[in-house]
């Protein structure tokens, strides 16, 4: 009882944070704002021609415009009434593409989408890890034959992400050298002064924002040690900071979500950082696990191989 009580709690706290009028403007406001570029990148590599597509959590409707802008039919799911409203407020021609309902009981039949979208990290509002399980057999139950779930999530490796970010620096670094001039000026123009001043101050900058990610990363460990297991209370971006208002959610970790993706019956076919998405560049494994946020296609597990 104590466990379903919870749970209740749970979905409750997520509504209520994302019907706030902040929340509701916020998302709304971000209709015309397109793809990510790790977005673009996935969905570029992944979306095979015009087709019908799934977004789970579709929020303010961004991804619905976007993928209307890319040819294909767009079909939202949202928990909160407020943001399918404001969306069908906003985009009246969109509107009825996006329902009421939850991520883990889609009302659609399977092999209803050519591919499911569950983009801004929407599965960690699940309110169990039974529930984030149901909502990965969700997306894939109602997958058409060669079509897959593209998602992203947030890890639990937040506190490590000053780490990803030098080793990311460094290795950059190293390929721009590589191709560098052998020798340098002894006394640098006043132009190249001047350019010089610009790249410490950047490089100060740089530093000053892995400090501030790091110490984020500790405040999110120790929020951590006082929840269950990975589970956190974050502020929705869009309220404001004197609401106080905080919605569950949920952290990854990458060997906890390879399981559940186990569980629901699917397999990883495709695993990128948001970091080498966007840099448009491979990392090894070990610096991509280190990233903050990731993007997987998934499939069913009895999906052929690609060739």
């Amino acid at each position: 009882m104590e466990s379903s009580d919870r749970m209740r709690e749970w979905r409750r706290q997520v509504v209520v944070g994302y019907e706030t009028p902040g929340e509701v403007d916020r998302w709304t406001r971000s209709l015309q704002a397109g793809w990510t570029a790790a977005e673009r990148r996935l969905t570029g590599r992944m979306l095979q021609g015009p087709g019908r597509v799934l977004v789970v959590g579709s929020g303010g409707g961004r991804e619905l415009v976007a993928l209307r802008s890319m040819g294909h039919e767009g079909v939202g799911i949202e928990i909160s009434r407020g943001l399918v409203l404001g969306f069908r407020r906003e985009a009246p021609s969109l509107g009825d593409c996006v329902v009421l309902a939850d991520m883990a009981r889609l009302p659609f039949a399977p092999g209803s989408f050519g591919a499911v979208l569950m983009f801004n990290q929407v599965l960690g509002h699940a309110a169990s890890r039974a529930d984030r399980v149901f909502a990965l057999a969700e997306g894939l139950r109602v997958l058409r034959p060669g079509g897959a779930v593209l998602m992203s999530f947030y890890s639990g490796a937040v506190e490590d992400y000053s780490l990803w970010l030098g080793a990311w620096s460094i290795a950059s670094r190293r390929r721009r050298i590589s191709g560098a001039p052998a020798s340098l000026p002894e006394v640098p123009s006043p132009t190249r002064q001047r350019g010089l001043q610009r790249r410490i101050r950047a490089w100060v900058r740089g530093k000053s924002d892995r400090a501030r990610r790091f110490v984020r990363g500790l405040v999110d460990r120790g929020a951590r040690g006082e929840g269950q297991g990975d589970d956190v209370l974050l502020a929705p971006s869009g309220t404001g900071a004197g609401t106080g208002r905080r919605v569950p959610f949920h952290l990854y970790r990458f060997e906890e979500f390879v399981e559940d993706v186990r569980r629901a019956g699917g397999r990883i076919l495709l695993w990128r950082s948001n970091t080498e998405l966007n840099a448009g560049a491979d990392a090894p494994a070990f610096f991509r696990g280190l990233d903050h946020l990731h993007f997987c296609a998934l499939v069913p597990a009895s999906a052929d191989a690609p060739r």
